[in-house]
């Protein structure tokens, strides 16, 4: 398995009844950036935390560059910190 399929593994582990709203989608020349909000229930072990049930909301943003009409490049950055505040700070 490839890392980015080992990181899907684990967050879908990790996670259930996962929704993403797009909040911006920006295209330029052979590249698209797009922000999300994701919202998730914790249902498995994610960084070492227990499951809670507890639903959290992060941010992530996406980019890619494109080449031929196919995805040549990606990167993703995540909130992962937020996540681990949410599910270890007080219920809200």
């Amino acid at each position: 398995m490839t890392a980015l399929g080992n990181y899907q593994a684990n967050v879908a582990a990790a996670f259930s009844d996962m929704a993403m709203t797009e909040e911006d989608v920006i295209e330029a020349g052979d590249e698209v950036v797009i922000r999300s909000v994701i919202t998730a229930a914790h249902t498995g072990e994610f960084l070492g935390i227990a499951p809670a049930g507890r639903t959290v909301s992060y941010d992530a943003v996406d980019m890619y560059r494109v080449a031929g009409g196919r995805i040549v490049w990606r990167f993703l950055m995540c909130d992962w910190k937020g996540v681990a505040d949410q599910l270890t700070g007080p219920a809200r």
